[in-house]
Formats: structure tokens, C-alpha cells, sequence
């Protein structure tokens, strides 16, 4: 329902998918879920705000059973152009009484599924395009793109999910941009 662009998805397993994109005139960061039930496509109506910057240039890739990766480019104000990544999963009972529950986004009701939002890592402080992502291992998605703030230099990312993602975060390893110089729990 609405004007939607910037449009992205990844399956969560189970006939489940997670659809982002960027919402209306203000272009906020919204994800629904969508579940194949026999021959239907069934798109739940309660979304969940993934960003409320202007955001664009969604990708996302599956990172485990009910969860996936999502990165864009977001603009808090005029000029900025910052590569984001946030663990999108499935919100069902099971998840809300994991120990990360408190961490999640806003779900419809809450006997529903829906989906949540772990915490934004910013992948790159520079004008950032052309995200491509790459699931690497259970626990590892390797973010690429183009950083326009540095004539358009090719630059990648290791994003670490903590205990298979199940902490609902993603940490940039090494490299530039304030990032971490290693991943360890």
C-alpha cells in the first residue's frame, strides 16, 4: 500500500521473505514480510521502520534461517550519502523470547509475525553507491561498494554476525571509516 522505490527482498526460509524499500516522498527505510501459503502470496500490513533518513539503494542477503542482512544508503541531511547495514529477521514468538528481544523494531501485534530491526553499522561514512552484499559463511556477509567521497574507489566490508547473528547486530571488521580493526566475540 503506498508509493514504494529502491525496492529489495531475501528469503528467510519457510516460505517466508523480507521485502525493504524506500516509503513514499520521504523515502524512509521500511520492511515488510511476505509469506507463500499454497498458492498465495500473503504481505503482512504491518511494516517496520528500518530507517527514518532518507534512505536508498536497498540490497539484502539471506544471513541464517529468519534472518537477513540489509544495507542502503542513507541520508540523515542535505549531502550525505552513508552505507548502513541492519540485521532484518522474523519476529515470531520464538524470537521475541530470545534474549535479543528487547533489541528488535516494533512489530504489528505482537501474537503476529512480523518482522524486527537489529542496530545500524555504518559500512561507510563516505557517499556511498552501488551496494552489492555476498554471503560468505554462517556468520560473515561481505558488503562491496563504490565510495564517490573517494573518486569512486572500490572498497569492501566485513560485516560479522556475533553467534550466527543471533544478537540481531552486524560489526564492520578492519578497514577505515572508525571500523574495528578485527571481529572477536
Amino acid at each position: 500500500a503506498g508509493e514504494a522505490g529502491h525496492v529489495a527482498m531475501a528469503a528467510l526460509g519457510g516460505g517466508d521473505a523480507a521485502v525493504c524499500f524506500s516509503a513514499g516522498v520521504t523515502e524512509q527505510g521500511m520492511c515488510r514480510l511476505i509469506r507463500l501459503q499454497g498458492d498465495s502470496v500473503v504481505v503482512h500490513e504491518a511494516a517496520v521502520v528500518a530507517a527514518s533518513s532518507l534512505t536508498r539503494h536497498w540490497v539484502l542477503v539471506p544471513a541464517g534461517l529468519g534472518r537477513a542482512l540489509a544495507c542502503y544508503q542513507s541520508s540523515e541531511h542535505a549531502g550525505q550519502h552513508r552505507g548502513v547495514c541492519r540485521v532484518v529477521e522474523r519476529s515470531d514468538a520464538e524470537r521475541r523470547s530470545a534474549p535479543n528481544a528487547a533489541a528488535l523494531g516494533a512489530v504489528g501485534d505482537a501474537g503476529a509475525l512480523g518482522l524486527g530491526v537489529g542496530p545500524p553499522s555504518v559500512v561507510s561514512e563516505g557517499r556511498t553507491f552501488d551496494l552489492a552484499l555476498a554471503s560468505l559463511f554462517d556468520d560473515t556477509v561481505l558488503a562491496c561498494f563504490a565510495d564517490a567521497s573517494a573518486r569512486d574507489r572500490g572498497t569492501c566490508r566485513v560485516l560479522w554476525g556475533p553467534w550466527v547473528w543471533r544478537a540481531s547486530e552486524a560489526h564492520v571488521c578492519g578497514g577505515g571509516d572508525g571500523a574495528a580493526a578485527a571481529c572477536v566475540a
